[in-house]
């Protein structure tokens, strides 16, 4: 008879089976260590296990390390792959100070990760006096032949337990910060000291231009320094870097315009819209169109939309309909800002080739305008693009012609 794998045969249960291998991703290892260490440090405290103290300390110990570990080399991966800082030079190995000082050496462009680096010190420090290379806590006896922990007779356990919460906290901040920032990073948001984030808060902080003669300013800006720790260069650069961005520069009294549709368009593209798409309670109709045919819409009995694509096809250019279907993806998905320009690219593209192979835009004109949440998304991007200007008089629109119809 065969031998059975005792831990990984394969067994066809949803509820247990856990997704490792080419199914799992590098966080579950930074997670799970220090969910292990977590949880043994609290069924051991909280269920009293005083038997267990001798025997489990290292376990919870070597968790948090190896975990820590792990999330350092996560950190300076993921940021050295975008292009945020260098990588560490050498062969990999289990020096958890080395990869510490270098990641607060490289100085991360995001005043946050910079102070959680800072906040992890005390923890780096205290694992690696204790175990250098990762196999002190492991062994009875190290590579030397020396007692493993020779200086450390003693730990009190709920102090590690308070503390492995202390550290899995801030680096689940850590890391769930660095994957904003690789959200962030391709728009070009940034300074050598600050993030897009940051740049938000300088700017929220700042407040308009046309607030800048206030007696008040000065107090804002040495607030704005003190905060991120910068001075007059790095200040200028960043307002420089906020008034690049449509949507940050909103919060200093810039205004962005879509590429194709100026205001008057986008009413007029609303008002039709708004005429097919009423308030109404139930689900509707809905018709699943293969055809270009607007008759199709007709024998579906959805006149209003017939009717609303013809007059867009009618009125509105290609460039005019595939800005409104950037904004509302741009509103929807979502997008930040800065990502207009580049989608806008891309369903231009989109509509030119689906025009040319078809001999018609009235596919690219239904997919948008039949869409119950067009307005809505259109809105939220006009907002994130740097137009909130465009987006209140649209909204005042919907508000006077639902009044209408009440």
């Amino acid at each position: 008879m065969p031998m059975r794998d005792p831990f990984f045969e394969r067994v066809r249960d949803g509820e247990w089976n856990a997704c490792v291998g080419t199914q799992g991703f590098e966080l579950n290892y930074v997670e799970g260590f220090l969910d292990a260490a977590a949880i043994v440090a609290d069924a051991l405290v909280d269920g009293e296990m005083f038997g267990g103290r001798d025997t489990l300390a290292m376990p919870i110990l070597y968790n948090a390390r190896h975990g820590l570990e792990l999330a350092l080399k996560f950190v300076i991966g993921s940021l050295a792959r975008s292009g945020m800082i260098a990588d560490r030079p050498g062969d990999p190995d289990h020096d958890i100070f080395a990869y510490w000082e270098h990641l607060d050496a490289q100085s991360v462009p995001d005043h946050r990760s910079r102070e959680l680096v800072t906040k992890l010190r005390p923890f780096v420090v205290s694992l690696d006096a204790i175990d250098k290379n990762g196999g002190e806590l492991r062994y009875f006896e190290n590579r030397d032949g020396r007692r493993s922990l020779g200086r450390n007779p003693t730990i009190h356990l709920k102090l590690v337990r308070a503390n492995v919460h202390r550290l899995k906290s801030l680096v689940r901040a850590l890391t769930d910060r660095v994957e904003g920032l690789e959200v962030e990073w391709p728009t070009g948001t940034f300074t050598k000291l600050l993030s897009r984030t940051d740049l938000v808060e300088v700017a929220k902080m700042l407040g308009p231009r046309s607030t800048w003669t206030e007696a008040d300013f000065d107090d804002r800006r040495k607030a704005v320094k003190v905060r991120f720790g910068i001075g007059n260069g790095p200040l200028t650069e960043a307002i420089n870097t906020i008034e690049r961005s449509g949507e940050l520069g909103v919060h200093l009294g810039k205004l962005s315009r879509p590429e194709h549709l100026t205001g008057e368009r986008l009413i007029e593209l609303a008002d039709l819209w708004l005429a097919a798409h009423p308030p109404r309670q139930g689900d509707g109709k809905v018709a699943f169109l293969t055809s270009q045919d607007i008759s199709q819409l007709l024998e579906n009995g959805l006149p209003e939309q017939a009717k609303l694509d013809q007059m867009v096809l009618e009125r509105f250019s290609l460039e005019e309909v595939a800005d409104a279907e950037t904004l509302y993806y741009v509103g929807t998905v979502p997008l930040l800002g800065e990502e207009y320009e580049a989608k806008l690219r891309s369903v231009l593209a989109q509509h030119e080739v689906a025009s040319k192979a078809q001999g018609s835009r009235w596919d690219k004109v239904h997919h948008i305008m039949s869409k119950t949440s067009f307005l809505a998304g259109l809105m939220r991007g006009l907002r994130r693009t740097g137009s909130p200007d465009m987006a209140d008089a649209i909204s005042e629109l919907a508000e006077a012609t639902t009044s209408k119809r009440d």
